[in-house]
């Protein structure tokens, strides 16, 4: 996450942020937890890939890498995938984690706008000059150009070029949001939109069709129903992460945006009072989401049918990584990560929903849309 400057509190400004424990209550999520036989191994090819270069290789930065499991998370999260293109996967989340924890939320950078948009130029750049070295000796540029060209000759060009985009639009949407939070324009409808682009759900969406070897015909992933079954994960998946990575932001005071912040601020709540409203509307989306998959199964492509598959596995598996990542398992110092035990962490599976409600979600009416879907 890009902050606006160093030590900038954006959310209570007067007194200390909430550190207390919060109770996440077991998670709803009627999908089974599964991996793809080979996670160790994809898991270890990812850490030798980016540790292909030295700067990566550096004591402040390679606990941090290993950590984050990013190799794991991928085969969560297409556990029947093609092993290549899982590992491609892997790939871009390791990129993806270590460039978001070196270059923005534990960097000078991180926290100079103007020093980012710079760099952002010069990433966005990449995917022009594929057909040339790359046009910066930055590791980052250096593993991205990289990255691309494979992509572009693993997958369908439209895929690729998807991919390729929603990759830009998470790096972009970076500084979006730190300008949002400075000026003051922080809302949870508001953030319910662009947190889908700050938490690179459109990119990993991309990639797991990449993983599956699968690209939805146009005419399928850009109707109605499909758009609005992709994005209501987007928002389960990102409210679960908002809850899971509570403690890691606070506890660092890095935190310009989080449901449970904006909830707090905009009903006058508890901390936990804000844990239960979020719950309630990821789980009133989760069941959206399954029940938009079961009027669009009938009649998918078999593109269409892989892809839905994956969501769910999204879903479920994004939940077993937060729960056992030292990412979000642990704090980190310089050194690696350390364990810190202030979330109480859910004991289980819930078997119902804490709100089972097929309408829209009150106060969010940039999102009711998914429901008129039905």
């Amino acid at each position: 996450m890009l902050h606006t400057q160093k030590g900038t509190r954006l959310l209570g400004e007067e007194g200390p942020l909430d550190t207390s424990a919060i109770s996440i209550p077991p998670v709803y999520c009627p999908i089974a937890s599964a991996i793809h036989p080979n996670s160790g191994t994809i898991q270890a090819r990812s850490i030798e890939w980016i540790t292909g270069l030295d700067y990566f290789s550096h004591p402040t930065r390679l606990p941090r890498i290993i950590g984050s499991r990013a190799g794991q998370l991928s085969a969560r999260l297409a556990p029947d995938g093609f092993d290549d293109h899982v590992q491609t996967t892997a790939d871009v989340f390791t990129w993806q984690f270590a460039f978001d924890d070196d270059r923005c939320d534990n960097s000078e950078l991180g926290h100079d706008s103007d020093g980012y948009l710079c760099l952002l130029a010069e990433l966005l750049a990449v995917t022009n000059t594929l057909d040339a070295e790359p046009p910066s000796d930055d590791p980052y540029i250096i593993l991205l150009h990289g990255l691309w060209r494979r992509i572009r000759d693993q997958t369908p060009p439209g895929l690729a070029h998807r991919i390729m985009d929603a990759n830009r639009e998470w790096l972009v949407s970076m500084a979006i949001q730190a300008s949002s939070a400075a000026r003051g324009n922080r809302s949870l409808n508001h953030y319910a939109v662009y947190r889908q682009w700050s938490g690179a759900h459109l990119s990993t969406c991309a990639n797991l069709e990449n993983s599956y070897r699968v690209h939805v015909p146009p005419q399928e992933f850009h109707s109605p129903r499909v758009r609005a079954a992709t994005a209501a994960v987007g928002l389960i998946v990102c409210w679960d992460n908002d809850l899971f990575s509570y403690h890691k932001e606070i506890t660092g005071q890095q935190v310009e945006n989080n449901a449970l912040l904006l909830v707090m601020e905009e009903r006058g709540c508890s901390l936990q009072e804000a844990v239960d409203i979020v719950v309630a509307q990821r789980d009133r989306t989760a069941c959206l989401f399954l029940k938009l998959r079961e009027l669009l199964l009938p009649t998918a492509s078999h593109e269409l049918h892989e892809y839905l598959k994956a969501l769910g596995h999204y879903i479920r598996g994004c939940l077993d990584w937060y729960l056992t990542t030292p990412r979000y398992t642990h704090i980190g110092g310089s050194d690696g990560y350390e364990r810190y035990d202030c979330l109480t962490l859910p004991v289980g599976w819930a078997d119902t929903p804490s709100d089972s409600t097929l309408e829209p979600i009150e106060g969010l009416p940039a999102v009711a849309w998914w429901w008129d879907q039905l």
